[in-house]
């Protein structure tokens, strides 16, 4: 039997190239039936639409934004105090924009990335070293700056005692139509002359916003310093027992007794004068240079005595042979005069360690409520009204007020006689 061969249709095949572009185009014709008028194409512009938008946000934080490098400083504040910084209108209003960061040492230093704008509101709240008890503060404390960034970019902005004293001031010139930076510059400069603590020709030369206590040893930081002590010591002079609460409420008085007219009321005015009368203006910079060291910062602490003129005569306490005296022709003072007639004999020398307590004190001539105690000298204050106790034996100074200030506080720094030179004379 023969096997019969079945016979099928041949097919043609075509190339595979052909096959290949084939399948593709019609891949390509069923995408643009389910999507007309974009399809697939149109899905794939929207997520590279997404990629741009995100390229842009990081492009504003890394170049295109500002970025705010600063510090908020009374005395330096504390790591993780809370820093604000809330977007403006030209008017100053709030847009209701706010970006926030936090301190990152305990050298008050922060960094904060904010959109290309207008003027910004700057605000930092928290603990802080107080430089006159040298300590750290019992509560928060809350300063306020107002600051116009450059275009884009990396910048500073410090806010601190002199921007916030004027913060309230500058608001209300600029509401009365004067120009940003005009009103900063009459505001800075009222508040300089209110406070009188510097000889009245003497004027910082760079804005509040730019002040910094560790910038270096310059006049206009040595300024900030000079507030910023004054200020806390009149506080402390108010309320010891809670001077950083009474710091808050002085601070704020003056930025609202200034923010109308630009002048303080006289009792105001009497509350900063026994400040200036009252500090010691040496033990503040030693204070805060220990304070400096133990961080690990290597820097200078501005010279108060170049800007502060205690005894208002004047002549800076650097270029005075009496700080609290006024003697602007520099004769002996009252104080040096006083000490002569009391046979302390030849010239009252400074001295970094202190005089001792004599025999004096030791018979009863100390408050019987705060002990003599060896080391003391006199606060300025009592130096300027004559209280000083025992100047007859071992030439001694002390005040049982002073006691109180440089033991009974905790503070243990002793402070340190700042009496009147006599007049060097060129031979």
């Amino acid at each position: 039997m023969k096997l019969r061969r079945l016979a099928f249709p041949r097919l043609a095949l075509a190339p595979l190239p052909v096959l290949l572009l084939a399948a593709l185009g019609a891949c390509g014709e069923g995408d643009s039936g389910a999507a007309p008028g974009g399809g697939g194409n149109g899905a794939a512009g929207e997520s590279s639409g997404a990629a741009g938008e995100n390229s842009g946000a990081a492009g504003e934080s890394s170049g295109e934004g500002i970025v705010l490098t600063g510090a908020v400083q009374k005395g330096p504040f504390v790591l993780g105090t809370s820093v604000a910084a809330s977007l403006l209108d030209a008017t100053l209003e709030p847009t209701g924009d706010v970006f926030n960061t936090q301190t990152e040492n305990d050298l008050g230093e922060f960094e904060l990335g904010i959109p290309v704008g207008g003027p910004v509101s700057l605000e930092g709240q928290g603990f802080y070293y107080n430089e006159v008890t040298a300590a750290f503060s019992q509560g928060n404390l809350t300063l306020r700056a107002l600051y116009v960034p450059e275009q884009t970019g990396a910048q500073s902005a410090y806010i601190n005692m002199v921007t916030h004293l004027t913060y309230g001031r500058v608001e209300s010139l600029v509401a009365g139509g004067a120009v940003f930076a005009d009103a900063v510059a009459q505001a800075e400069d009222e508040l300089c002359g209110e406070l009188a603590i510097t000889p009245a020709e003497f004027r910082p030369d760079r804005a509040g916003i730019a002040l910094n206590l560790l910038g270096g040893d310059d006049d206009a930081n040595a300024y900030l310093l000079a507030v910023s002590s004054v200020l806390a010591q009149a506080a402390y002079e108010r309320d010891a027992s809670s001077p950083d609460a009474e710091l808050q409420m002085s601070l704020n008085t003056i930025s609202n007794d200034l923010s109308e007219d630009g002048t303080l009321l006289s009792a105001t005015s009497e509350k900063i004068t026994a400040g200036l009368a009252a500090l010691d203006a040496d033990a503040v910079m030693e204070g805060l240079l220990a304070r400096l060291l133990d961080l690990g910062s290597n820097a200078a602490v501005p010279d108060m005595n170049r800007v502060l003129d205690q005894d208002g005569d004047g002549l800076v306490n650097a270029d005075d042979n009496c700080r609290l005296d006024p003697n602007p022709e520099q004769e002996d003072g009252v104080l040096l005069r006083r000490m002569r007639g009391a046979r302390l004999g030849g010239r009252l020398r400074q001295r970094r360690s202190g005089l001792r307590v004599g025999r004096a004190e030791r018979r009863g001539l100390r408050n019987p409520l705060r002990p003599a105690r060896p080391g003391l000298l006199p606060r300025r204050a009592d130096l300027r009204r004559g209280r000083t106790v025992g100047l007859g034996a071992g030439r001694t100074l002390w005040s049982p007020v002073d006691a109180e200030r440089t033991h009974g506080s905790g503070l243990g720094l002793r402070s340190r006689a700042h009496g009147c030179r006599r007049r060097r004379r060129d031979v």
